[in-house]
């Protein structure tokens, strides 16, 4: 399975590892947050680069406020899980 990397803005920000855009908006749904009633979940999910999720990821800070190490960061993103990267901090 190749991955590929989604960004959600609004309700709050996430950055997403997914198969597509529907399990990306599974995967924001169930850890995340649900889209506010009326609003297109797919219009506030945006595919990304690999190199832009992968700089996002090597620099976002840790629930411990330090940032992952790279070895950390790589099996993140070298499983094929379907995960969420990042997550708004205000969630934490």
């Amino acid at each position: 399975m190749t991955n590929k990397y989604f960004e959600v803005q609004d309700p709050y920000y996430a950055l997403i590892k997914a198969e597509n855009d529907v399990v990306a908006k599974d995967v924001y749904v169930k850890t995340v947050s649900d889209f506010e009633e009326g609003v297109n979940p797919y219009e506030q999910i945006k595919e990304v680069p690999a190199d832009y999720a992968i700089v996002r990821t090597s620099r976002a800070l840790g629930e411990n406020g330090e940032e992952s190490s790279l070895e950390e960061t790589l099996k993140l993103l070298r499983n094929d899980e379907a995960t969420v990267l990042i997550i708004d901090g205000s969630l934490l």
